[in-house]
């Protein structure tokens, strides 16, 4: 990006209290089925590969008030839980490269059966605890991002990354604002 992103073009303040950790969060809102979506995921795992060591990336489920969306938010935190993080990209890929409608429970229990999942242990974390915790928190954190839509990236809780001609180039709106947050905090340090 040779340009310097532009408030109100480029990205947004939103001002939410950052999460107070010692890294800056870079956090990504994501629906299994939208296909935006899907075709940010290489400029995702390509960003991953560069992030700085003091950059954290967290990844949200979209929670919007549909079932089949709600179902998908809390598949995502169960299969995070049942320490199954690869299943992500096999329904990502399940979904939009062979076509596969995963939008009603039942084709999702089909679909983890058929990679292994033990459907008993799942159903039991979808209604656990902590899934529903998780479940809250990403209704809460949505709703004080203003995430209208998917894919969004959130920087710090203090900017929504916006406009971008390419999914590379939301990153380096990402990577401008992560710099803009370190030199603060550099600031507020001395």
């Amino acid at each position: 990006m040779a340009v310097q992103p532009v408030e109100g073009i480029n990205y947004s303040v939103i001002g939410v209290d950052s999460p107070g950790k010692e890294k800056i969060q870079v956090v990504e809102f994501f629906w299994y089925a939208c296909p935006h979506c899907y075709a940010f995921e290489p400029a995702v795992k390509e960003w991953l590969k560069t992030k700085a060591d003091d950059v954290e990336f967290v990844r949200y489920p979209a929670t919007f008030n549909r079932p089949n969306v709600q179902m998908h938010a809390k598949t995502f935190f169960a299969l995070e839980q049942m320490g199954k993080p690869e299943l992500h990209d096999a329904i990502m890929s399940a979904m939009h490269d062979r076509k596969q409608r995963i939008n009603t429970q039942d084709a999702m229990d089909q679909f983890l059966a058929s990679h292994g999942v033990d459907l008993t242990a799942y159903h039991d974390m979808m209604d656990s605890f902590v899934v529903n915790l998780k479940m809250q928190e990403a209704v809460k954190l949505a709703k004080e991002y203003q995430i209208i839509g998917v894919p969004a990236l959130i920087v710090d809780g203090q900017y929504k990354v916006e406009k971008a001609y390419s999914w590379a180039e939301k990153f380096q709106i990402a990577d401008y604002l992560v710099a803009r947050l370190r030199a603060e905090r550099a600031s507020a340090a001395k």
